[in-house]
């Protein structure tokens, strides 16, 4: 299952003054979670009546990215979001995050996660 979504960078999420408007390295990660939620909305799956009503938490374990290029205040970027692995209590997603303007690719990463009732024991997926 693959999901695609845009998303526009915002001013208070830019690096240090000086970098030219380049965007802060962590909010990709924010990304990454707009995207999985999303997907797995798409999917039919709601994080929080997971975790209200199923007691279901999906904890990340892990986590890798690749930087490729800046993206930069006010860019339009698309967020591309991607199950990779299903395997018991594990759930492997990945992403990638482009400028829409040009396609270029900006970051490519990929989350791990686990699946836990709420005393954060393991729970098959």
């Amino acid at each position: 299952m693959n999901k695609q979504m845009e998303n526009r960078e915002r001013l208070e999420s830019k690096e240090h003054p000086g970098h030219n408007d380049v965007v802060y390295h962590a909010n990709y990660l924010i990304w990454f979670e707009v995207g999985r939620v999303e997907l797995l909305r798409s999917m039919g799956y709601d994080y929080k009546q997971m975790e209200a009503e199923d007691g279901i938490s999906i904890a990340v374990v892990e986590v890798t990215a690749r930087y490729k290029a800046p993206a930069r205040y006010d860019d339009e970027l698309i967020v591309r979001t991607r199950i990779k692995v299903v395997r018991a209590a594990l759930i492997k997603f990945g992403y990638q995050i482009l400028r829409a303007a040009d396609g270029v690719l900006l970051w490519e990463g990929e989350t791990t996660h686990v699946t836990a009732m709420r005393a954060m024991i393991a729970e098959k997926v």
